[in-house]
């Protein structure tokens, strides 16, 4: 009977740290740390350029509504591209601008899956993401 508790000492591990690594970015320094650097006016996605509070849309430029029928807004963030920073709160919590740069959380959870958005498309102002 599987009653959600992990046996594989792996498993455990990485529960384990996400858990923390979310204590992270619960506390005030990460916040501070977005304030500073993506959610100021200037602030864009290094990947795809879109900016911080800027309504989304679709391919034919109609505007994505959320489940409640509300617009939906670009998020800026901050994506650890060096994996290194995820071993101390201290490398996570520390603006280096040669192991993060600001995305949005889109951009974020695709470059996670190994797909960036086409060249091609972006030229057109289109955000289409590829392997």
């Amino acid at each position: 009977m599987d009653d959600g508790h992990v046996n594989c000492p792996q498993g455990r591990r990485v529960i384990t740290r996400r858990a923390e690594q979310t204590k992270w970015r619960r506390g005030p320094r990460w916040k501070k740390m977005l304030a500073d650097h993506a959610h100021i006016p200037e602030a864009e996605c290094a990947v795809c350029h879109r900016k911080h509070g800027q309504v989304m849309t679709y391919r034919n430029g109609n505007i994505k509504y959320d489940k409640k029928g509300n617009e939906k807004h670009v998020v800026l963030t901050i994506n650890h591209t060096d994996r290194i920073c995820y071993l101390d709160e201290e490398l996570y919590l520390t603006w280096n601008p040669a192991r993060m740069r600001v995305e949005c959380t889109t951009c974020n959870w695709m470059y996670e899956q190994g797909k960036i958005p086409c060249p091609d498309c972006l030229k057109k102002g289109i955000v289409v993401y590829i392997k």
